[in-house]
């Protein structure tokens, strides 16, 4: 009697040891599967025209990359491959030869919910998106779809139109260029009479010219003129640029 119920115990002993051995193969083959749950709620501060702190709320992967793009999108990162990062958005974290920089790699620089990015250009657009990954190296996985507030698009400190300059004087009127920038909607010009702008005439107060760099006026009245634009963005108007004097004739 006592020899069966040792075997017995024997075999019950040996069912437990296989099904821990099996959990235990189970955990680790789901851990270097991908995360579930994705980064959220990217939150933008503190922004300048080079500058901007970046917050998130983490999901449940190992870890996590953040990617700034200077384009419509950020290129996903690729499963199995390692992505250094760098806090100064400059071609040392580009991914190859793509718009897409990665700027945060918790496997490199721990865990901070915040932190800045530096090296953006003035009056410009991007984009921030966020990726959870489990493993490392050949094993990477990386979590790509999009959640809550992940991507988000920042708007970098607009500064005023630069290289604001008459290029041509015509009979009743002149053209004028300036540098434009994608990023802005449009751009809005004031004409005056005098340099503080008091006396702006009627047709040209905050006129919408567009974005084009260029343009030109007509039929105006013999006299002197000054004039000033400004961008006008998603995020708000940039400050005018300095006026410029032309005399019509």
């Amino acid at each position: 009697m006592k020899a069966k119920y040792s075997k017995a115990l024997l075999l019950l002993a040996s069912a437990i040891i296989i099904s821990c051995s099996e959990n235990k193969e189970e955990v680790a083959k789901v851990k270097g599967e991908f995360p579930l749950k994705q980064t959220s709620g990217i939150a933008i501060a503190e922004v300048t025209d080079s500058s901007a702190v970046l917050m998130f709320t983490p999901g449940d992967g190992d870890h996590r990359l953040l990617l700034v793009s200077d384009a419509d999108s950020c290129t996903l990162p690729v499963n199995g491959r390692f992505y250094t990062a760098a806090s100064l958005y400059s071609d040392s974290a580009r991914i190859d030869s793509t718009h897409t920089y990665v700027v945060y790699n918790s496997a490199e620089r721990g865990y901070p919910r915040q932190f800045i990015i530096n090296g953006l250009k003035p009056n410009s657009k991007y984009i921030v998106r966020a990726c959870e990954f489990h493993g490392k190296g050949n094993a990477t996985k990386y979590l790509t779809t999009a959640a809550a507030s992940n991507p988000r698009e920042l708007y970098t400190k607009f500064l005023a139109p630069a290289d604001v300059k008459t290029t041509k004087m015509t009979s009743g009127g002149f053209e004028f260029k300036w540098t434009c920038t994608p990023a802005a909607e449009y751009c809005e010009f004031d004409l005056a009479t005098d340099s503080e702008f008091k006396n702006r005439h009627e047709l040209y107060t905050d006129a919408n010219i567009g974005n084009a760099g260029i343009f030109e006026l007509a039929d105006l009245k013999r006299g002197t003129y000054y004039y000033r634009l400004r961008y006008v963005t998603p995020k708000g108007k940039s400050p005018y640029s300095d006026a410029v004097k032309v005399n019509v004739k």
